[in-house]
């Protein structure tokens, strides 16, 4: 029996493992068709049987003793157990198939993996579009980049703050207070008044209008403004009605008034008359009360109307400001900031932190963009094998039919062909030229799928050609028993192929949906968290750095403070003052 594992066996160890076993018969046709270790760990036991034509039984004892020698793998914290091997001999159905492929979606542990894997070169992206107002408003609401300052401080039209720093500039007046010092990491920071002057008032009108909760009042404000206007148009066709109803009531109260005829005029006489009169009069005010009820609330209405109006201009004109604020202060700091001359060590960290993680998550989308692409093709490709095979399972009990009744005919009926018999043969090739169609459909959708990626396990390129040429099978124009035979016979060897590659279709989609929801996703938002956290972390702390750095220039400060002497550990021996750097051991 082979040493190695049996993914790694070659057709000649695996003769050499079915003999062994008792299984010497059957191991010819293992020889014929080149089957390989690896083909033994991925067919099912009904794919080893429609593919060899072996019995369900060969095929449950070969996958029995190869799945007994196969490696298990270690179980990994946090990931669901790997599914195990269908034992069932004969082919799943359609619906089965994709009952089965619903419940081992969840399942399938493959996309686990390290690393993603890659995409083809040529693959399409997709523009995944949306509401650009709400995004817009969603956007702007959950932005928290308030630029946490004292009131803003007048800046001296000074020497203080000038285009260039001079760290040789005469220092200030000596005082009483200690000497003023620039932020680690500032001094390179060129900055004149009137940027300053414009910072300070960007930063105070963010300030402003976040402590007002602009951004998040703008989309409640929105949809009370519409919810209103839906209801004013109600009010609108409901006064419409009642006004319409209040004129017929009127029109008909003019004409008992007038005299007019009416049916039973007099044939009730006068009393009637009055009694009818009074009731059409007490309808009338009645609807009259309505209509008046109805326009006094249609006026409340277009006051709120009014009123949610004018809240959603005065909010989308303090949002506008928050943005422009926002973006200037957002450029201010990206051009004082950007590089390694200024700002701090953290300052700089986070930059190189933000700079990198921006070409990622870009990758990660690309990647999101075409695994949906192919996950889409994969699961047409699937629909359409299956509605395929339905096709063609019906057209082969036709044929079956047909070939029953050319020879039920007799021998001399055999090559004569009868209005029946004509009938189900039109069936039989209309249903079989449709099956073949949507195979064709399934193929060509799963081969562009399968060129998008092109490490997706377990779909063979050789078996989705085979769906697109319609299995290069010819069909026969002839109508009686050999012929009908002969079509019976190609009709179930083009099922058995699209059997065959459904499983790998199916396993495709679900390992395409897995990879999706299973990692790519969850290493989106995970990455797109953590941009937004550091981008948020950087933004504040190089406020805070200029902000510090503009009260300093304020007070005069034209220098950052003096780096403190190292200090370090004495070291026996050496001579005095000798030290080694702190957190090294000698």
């Amino acid at each position: 029996m082979p040493d190695d594992s049996p993914d790694k066996w070659t057709t000649e160890q695996v003769v050499a493992f079915l003999t062994q076993n008792g299984l010497e018969p059957i191991s010819a046709v293992f020889q014929e068709n080149e089957v390989t270790g690896l083909d033994l760990m991925l067919l099912t036991e009904g794919e080893l049987k429609h593919m060899l034509g072996i019995t369900n039984l060969q095929a449950a004892k070969v996958k029995s003793l190869v799945n007994a020698l196969a490696p298990k793998p270690e179980p990994v914290e946090g990931e669901p157990e790997p599914m195990e091997e269908d034992g069932a001999g004969a082919p799943l159905s359609p619906s089965e198939t994709a009952s089965r492929a619903a419940q081992a979606a969840e399942q399938e542990n493959d996309f686990n993996a390290q690393a993603v894997p890659r995409v083809a070169e040529s693959a399409e992206r997709d523009d995944h579009g949306g509401d650009a107002e709400e995004q817009e408003d969603l956007a702007r609401a959950v932005v928290t980049r308030a630029v946490s300052h004292s009131q803003p401080r007048a800046v001296p039209q000074s020497a203080s703050i000038v285009a260039t720093i001079n760290p040789y500039a005469a220092a200030a007046t000596a005082t009483s207070q200690p000497a003023a010092v620039l932020p680690t990491g500032t001094a390179n920071i060129t900055l004149d008044a009137n940027t300053v002057g414009h910072y300070q008032r960007a930063a105070a009108a963010i300030s402003s209008l976040e402590s007002e909760g602009v951004a998040q009042a703008l989309p409640a404000a929105r949809e009370r403004l519409k919810s209103t206007q839906q209801r004013l148009k109600l009010q609108k066709n409901k006064f419409d009605e009642l006004v319409k109803e209040e004129e017929q009531r009127t029109q008909k109260l003019g004409n008992l008034e007038a005299g007019k005829w009416y049916p039973g005029k007099y044939l009730f006489g006068a009393k009637k008359r009055e009694e009818k009169l009074e009731r059409n009069k007490e309808k009338l005010e009645s609807v009259t009360t309505k209509v008046r009820a109805a326009g006094a609330e249609l006026e409340q209405l277009h006051v709120e109307e009014a009123a949610s109006q004018k809240q959603v201009e005065e909010l989308v004109g303090k949002c506008k400001s928050l943005d422009e604020a926002r973006t200037y202060v957002a450029q201010l700091l990206e051009n004082v900031f950007l590089g390694g001359r200024v700002g701090d060590a953290q300052e700089n960290a986070l930059e190189v932190e933000v700079a990198g993680l921006g070409p990622k998550l870009a990758e990660m989308r690309r990647y999101k963009t075409v695994y949906s692409q192919a996950y889409e093709l994969m699961r047409g490709a699937t629909r359409a094998l299956e509605q395929g095979i339905q096709l063609l399972e019906a057209a082969s009990r036709m044929a079956t039919v047909d070939v029953m009744g050319s020879a039920m005919r007799g021998p001399r009926g055999q090559f004569r062909a009868t209005p029946g018999s004509l009938m189900v043969d039109m069936v039989k090739r209309s249903q079989m030229r449709q099956g073949v169609q949507l195979c064709k459909q399934s193929g060509d959708l799963a081969v562009k799928a399968r060129n998008m990626i092109p490490d997706m396990p377990r779909v063979q390129v050789e078996k989705l050609k085979r769906l697109q040429v319609g299995f290069g099978l010819m069909d026969v124009v002839f109508d009686n028993v050999i012929s009908d035979m002969i079509v019976a016979a190609k009709i179930r060897r083009m099922l058995g192929e699209a059997r065959s590659v459904l499983g790998d279709v199916a396993y495709g989609e679900r390992w395409l949906q897995g990879w999706i929801k299973g990692r790519i996703d969850a290493d989106l938002r995970s990455t797109e968290a953590l941009l937004a956290a550091r981008r948020q972390q950087l933004h504040a702390h190089r406020a805070s750095l200029l902000g510090a750095w503009i009260e300093a220039r304020a007070r005069g400060a034209v220098a950052e403070a003096p780096q403190p002497a190292a200090t370090g550990i004495p070291v026996y021996g050496a001579p005095a003052g000798a030290a080694v750097p702190l957190g090294y051991v000698v």
